[in-house]
């Protein structure tokens, strides 16, 4: 039983080759599917909905950093029911080290509703669960640009409230700061949410990762 982080090669089917990914070995098997590099120009939104793969066979993007400066997918994003998860995770890395991490319930999901508040099963945000939210989605907010969001409240730009999203737009002042990058990973730093305008409490993620297993 190999318990070390790294490549392996796998397949879904018997009648495709084996194909690259990375595995998270210490924190019990996990396959990474899926891989947003904060500041990338690409739109993380429609590179994870798209119907393509993208850097699938770059062995320099199979890591949890951002050293390959590219978001990364492979087709098990597309043939998400042909895997047949019973578990998803949300994986927010900064310099190669876990910072927040959220796990789902994947049984019978797809590759959009498995991030939801009803498939939740554990969080480093504690209150996650029991705070109120106005989006909990991969697609969150696509007027303001705001994508795998999940935010507690609107109040104005002043009084806006969350826990993660990948910032797209930049309509207020704190997601205005990161002009002109786009694709930023955001996230509470707090074990709870946070106000975005609290700069020392939100940290900018170098890698989100979604893994299954």
């Amino acid at each position: 039983n190999r318990k070390q982080n790294g490549i392996y090669w796998i397949w879904l089917t018997d009648d495709e080759k084996p194909f690259p990914v990375y595995c998270d070995m210490a924190a019990g098997g996990w396959t990474m599917a899926f891989k947003a590099v904060s500041g990338v120009k690409e739109n993380v939104y429609s590179t994870y909905t798209s119907g393509q793969t993208y850097h699938e066979k770059v062995l320099a993007a199979l890591d949890v950093t951002n050293s390959y400066f590219n978001d990364y997918k492979n087709r098990i994003v597309l043939k998400w029911k042909d895997f047949g998860a019973s578990e998803a995770r949300v994986v927010l890395y900064k310099g190669g080290k876990l910072m927040k991490e959220s796990k789902f319930n994947a049984k019978g999901s797809d590759k959009l509703n498995w991030f939801s508040l009803s498939r939740l099963s554990q969080s480093s945000w504690f209150d996650l669960r029991s705070q109120p939210k106005n989006y909990f989605s991969i697609a969150g907010e696509p007027t303001h640009g705001r994508r795998f969001f999940i935010n507690r409240n609107y109040g104005g730009c002043q009084a806006d409230n969350g826990w993660m999203m990948v910032v797209t737009g930049h309509i207020c002042s704190w997601e205005k700061r990161f002009l002109p990058t786009k694709n930023v990973i955001l996230y509470s730093k707090k074990p709870v949410y946070t106000n975005w305008n609290t700069y020392s409490n939100v940290g900018v993620a170098d890698v989100m990762a979604v893994y299954l297993r």
